[in-house]
């Protein structure tokens, strides 16, 4: 075995160490925001019960005061609805701001990690790529990027068949940005 040829593969070995760092990377990322976005919607369903359960006591309370007033005390009973009427609508826009504010941080949570992930997708894409490109010009074949290569044809052949497609999913760091022009004229979105 030359010695070219070791570095190469030493090379070849450590863009798969990166990658699998990269994925591992991604993983951890996906699972923070998904843990993050889990607990900002369990902080926005306790505190929407919580606010529920307030509601309902100031209905009560409603209630009451309505019999109260069917009872004769027409002015006093009046006051008091009003007084309630108004508590229950601040509860009730309470409830409402802090579900939109949690909703907000767990959706902010989820596009970082998206951001993150795709990040990490491009960078694992690239070493890959550049590895592949160090390997064909040292005069190795690349199996690997001719068939990426064919695969992507592959792809593009079938989603012509059935039509447009609006999403293709790939899980695969062989797959790079070849790949991708090949197929992105018959899909709307690319998602790594």
């Amino acid at each position: 075995m030359s010695e070219e040829l070791k570095k190469l593969e030493d090379l070849a070995e450590e863009g798969r160490e990166a990658a699998g760092e990269r994925a591992d990377k991604v993983t951890a990322a996906t699972e923070e925001a998904a843990g993050k976005a889990e607990s900002f919607f369990e902080e926005a369903k306790q505190a929407l019960g919580e606010w529920t359960e307030a509601a309902k006591e100031k209905a009560a309370e409603l209630k009451e005061a309505a019999e109260e007033f069917a009872e004769g005390s027409k002015k006093e009973a009046g006051e008091r609805a009003d007084q309630l009427s108004e508590a229950f609508g601040d509860a009730a826009e309470k409830a409402k701001a802090k579900f939109e504010e949690l909703k907000e941080k767990a959706q902010e949570s989820f596009e970082e990690a998206k951001e993150d992930a795709q990040k990490s997708a491009d960078e694992s894409r690239a070493a890959a790529g550049e590895r592949a490109d160090q390997l064909t010009e040292a005069g190795q074949p690349c199996e690997a990027v001719e068939e990426a290569k064919q695969d992507a044809a592959e792809t593009a052949a079938l989603m012509q068949n059935i039509g447009k497609v609006d999403r293709v999913v790939v899980d695969s760091y062989a797959i790079d940005e070849t790949w991708e022009k090949i197929v992105r004229p018959n899909t709307k979105e690319i998602f790594v």
